[in-house]
């Protein structure tokens, strides 16, 4: 993107709640200024014209999940908390990348979460590894162990565990109950404990 060689730009979006974005002339995105108000799906031809990105809330949280994204804007909105949302969808795919590249994430508190699951983990990973400003929250053994799906994870999932560096905010502990138990947890069942450790 950085060259203008673009594969399918209309096609990889992402949805996002509460940015502004500015164009290199100064004006506001009138397309991001929606997004103090509603959700709205933007993609990478829209992104790639602005400047910069800002969140209009000194909190941010990326969510991997549709699902998870549409539980926490109700909720949010119910309680009137004052967090900024993006949901990737999965895999960061180019215009979360682009995106993400134009918030300032020292101005902010920036926080991810996804599926406990080694595919969700491996995500969660390689964006900490990227954005040394990013905080990964909800990984830990007490919330996987309380809401572990009653699905079993493939032998190709659990063998992917291999690839995870235990950190402060990946645990040992935790890959090892995954590895025992050999199930998922999805992010769905504990958004409000996720919007607890980000607190208000």
């Amino acid at each position: 993107s950085n060259v203008g060689l673009i594969n399918n730009p209309l096609n990889t979006y992402i949805t996002i709640f509460g940015f502004n974005g500015i164009y290199k002339n100064g004006e506001t995105s009138k397309l991001l200024k929606i997004s103090e108000e509603q959700d709205i799906n933007v993609n990478l031809s829209n992104i790639l014209d602005l400047e910069r990105v800002e969140a209009i809330n000194k909190k941010v949280l990326i969510v991997e999940n549709p699902n998870a994204y549409i539980s926490i804007r109700n909720f949010i909105k119910r309680v009137s908390l004052n967090i900024s949302l993006i949901c990737t969808g999965g895999q960061l795919n180019q215009c979360a990348y682009s995106f993400l590249n134009k918030i300032n994430l020292s101005d902010i508190q920036c926080f991810y979460s996804g599926d406990i699951d080694p595919e969700g983990i491996l995500i969660a990973q390689n964006i900490k590894n990227k954005y040394g400003d990013i905080k990964l929250i909800g990984f830990n053994r007490d919330l996987y162990l309380k809401y572990k799906s009653h699905i079993d994870l493939s032998e190709t999932s659990i063998k992917k565990l291999r690839n995870i560096k235990i950190t402060s905010e990946i645990t040992f502990e935790l890959i090892e109950e995954i590895k025992k138990k050999k199930k998922p947890a999805y992010q769905e069942l504990f958004v409000e404990e996720i919007l607890e450790e980000i607190g208000n």
